[in-house]
């Protein structure tokens, strides 16, 4: 019987922990990473796309118009779902963003964040989601009152 209790009282400890935050590391197609961590330690703003995506197209000069509206205001990236950065240079063609673009190509971001629009706008604040949609036509007009910067 103290065997059966002590076991329960581990079991219940156990799911009253709070789950351990699996963290993720994204490759970025210049050579640099983003982490969660580096997530957490201020303004975002991420465009998420996808090769495949006809929306997205044209993704680099919207991303790099974005990055230069919302200088020094947040951080502005890409990331691309589920390529390896050989196949997403590809994609991009001519097209070379300013703006740093990072990989997730095991779509731990993507699901972390459960992305499900491509392109997808998510804007975090402090490592927080406070928008996470469809990449609108203008997505500075959702970006700046969100991040305090009408």
């Amino acid at each position: 019987m103290k065997r059966l209790t002590a076991l329960l009282l581990v079991l219940s400890a156990l799911l009253a922990a709070p789950a351990v935050s699996q963290g993720f590391r994204l490759e970025g197609l210049d050579g640099s990473s983003l982490s969660q961590e580096a997530l957490e330690s201020g303004d975002w703003v991420i465009v998420v796309w996808a090769s495949w995506s006809p929306r997205a197209r044209d993704i680099g000069p919207r991303i790099d118009a974005l990055a230069g509206e919302l200088s020094g205001r947040a951080r502005v990236c890409g990331v691309h779902f589920q390529d390896t950065p050989a196949e997403v240079r590809k994609s991009l063609g001519a097209q070379r963003p300013d703006a740093p673009l990072y990989v997730d190509a095991r779509g731990d971001f993507s699901k972390k964040y459960q992305v499900s629009d491509l392109p997808s706008l998510l804007i975090l604040r402090q490592g927080r989601v406070v928008h996470k949609g469809r990449l609108t036509a203008d997505p500075v007009s959702v970006a700046s009152p969100l991040l305090g910067t009408s």
